[in-house]
């Protein structure tokens, strides 16, 4: 899978409260640390790849904050810089 677009995903998680990061937090992260979750085959394959990128993205991630209406997220990920 992209690497790219699971970084983004993982962004997307943390910052924004749309119905599918509802799911994903009541379906797998419940009340559990991000970095204590692990993957299991039970879990869909989307998330344990999410899973594999997860440290790396949260080394990895630089926030900037503008004008407080607007964030963008970028960082070294095997390195090259991304912006996602």
């Amino acid at each position: 899978m992209n690497e790219s677009l699971l970084y983004k995903w993982w962004w997307k998680l943390e910052n924004n409260d749309g119905l599918w990061q509802q799911i994903v937090k009541k379906k797998y992260i419940k009340m559990i640390p991000i970095a204590q979750l692990k993957r299991k085959p039970t879990n869909s394959p989307v998330w344990n790849n999410l899973l594999k990128v997860r440290d790396l993205y949260r080394k990895g991630r630089v926030m900037r904050i503008g004008n407080g209406m607007s964030r963008e997220i970028s960082g070294l990920i095997n390195g090259v810089t991304k912006f996602l």
